[in-house]
């Protein structure tokens, strides 16, 4: 019936495009109460990053958080979850299914198709041209990098949600990795990158082994998960990655 932020997500999680007709409740974090009151749905699905509003809209309507991080389960098992909890609240137990199978089997198809292409990775956001989030443990990352060839070439600690916050720098750390952006990217830190000594010294962007994504929500499920398979693949199934613009 609803959702919130509608041109984010259309920014940057893209897939699968929201449905005409589905209403826009405002910001995730200060949700249109007065729209929601007007047509309560059954259930309202939130997680724990949003739950200071739980006490309020559940005058309005159930409120049920739904996580599938910092979960204690790897990302995969956990969504795998998640989903299926969704389709038993909804009723949409089939199509549920459905999705984790293709899931499941778009990861092995990728797994098969990378298996004689060994490569180690820095998979990032550009924060800002001094700093980057980089994925590692507890990312959607982990499930690709546990089943394929792909290699993580963050091997530190990460937040709950599968990243930490760096200064760009590290990222020479592991001069034989090839870079990863995640996209979007802010059009002000793109336009600074090729000035940016600190960028422009690192290896993989002088040598040419730097490329970028489509936007890829990485906090999300499993069509998320099946879009990052789709990226990797197609940036990542020949042997040399093409030059990003924003060197």
């Amino acid at each position: 019936m609803a959702t919130a932020d509608i041109p984010g997500y259309d920014k940057w999680v893209v897939e699968p495009p929201i449905p005409d007709g589905v209403k826009d409740l405002g910001l995730r974090n200060q949700p249109h109460l007065e729209l929601l009151a007007l047509d309560p749905p059954d259930l309202l699905l939130t997680s724990d990053l949003f739950s200071g509003d739980n006490a309020r809209l559940s005058r309005i309507t159930p409120v049920k958080v739904m996580n599938n991080f910092a979960t204690g389960q790897p990302y995969l098992e956990a969504t795998i979850a998640m989903t299926r909890e969704i389709a038993r609240l909804s009723g949409t137990q089939q199509q549920a299914e459905t999705l984790v199978s293709s899931t499941l089997q778009h990861l092995a198809d990728t797994r098969d198709r990378l298996s004689g292409n060994p490569r180690e990775l820095y998979v990032i956001r550009l924060i800002d041209e001094r700093h980057v989030q980089v994925f590692g443990e507890h990312s959607m990352l982990e499930a690709v990098f546990d089943q394929t060839a792909l290699t993580n070439a963050w091997q530190g600690p990460t937040n709950s949600w599968g990243f930490a916050q760096v200064p760009i720098s590290l990222l020479a750390e592991n001069p034989q990795a090839e870079i990863v952006i995640i996209a979007p990217i802010d059009q002000q830190v793109l336009r600074q990158l090729p000035t940016n000594e600190i960028w422009r010294r690192l290896p993989a962007v002088r040598e040419g082994r730097v490329t970028i994504t489509d936007p890829i929500w990485l906090y999300s499920g499993l069509r998320s998960f099946q879009r990052l398979l789709e990226q990797l693949e197609a940036h990542l199934s020949t042997p040399d990655v093409q030059q990003a613009d924003a060197r």
